[in-house]
């Protein structure tokens, strides 16, 4: 198999497309993260509907 020699306008390229890559990550991490914060706060929310039904269901006994 013949060895390839990069061009610097394949380098260019590739520099280009990492940098998109690199964004594109850094993109999806931060949605992950305001992801994970909305099913905490969800969580939380839930948590406290089911103490507050708990509490009722106590002072109705």
């Amino acid at each position: 198999m013949p060895s390839q020699t990069l061009t610097e306008e394949d380098k260019v390229q590739l520099a280009k497309l990492y940098t998109q890559l690199s964004d594109e990550i850094d993109q999806l991490a931060d949605d992950a993260l305001a992801l994970s914060e909305r099913v905490r706060s969800y969580k939380e929310k839930i948590e406290t509907k089911r103490t507050l039904e708990h509490i009722l269901e106590i002072e109705e006994d």
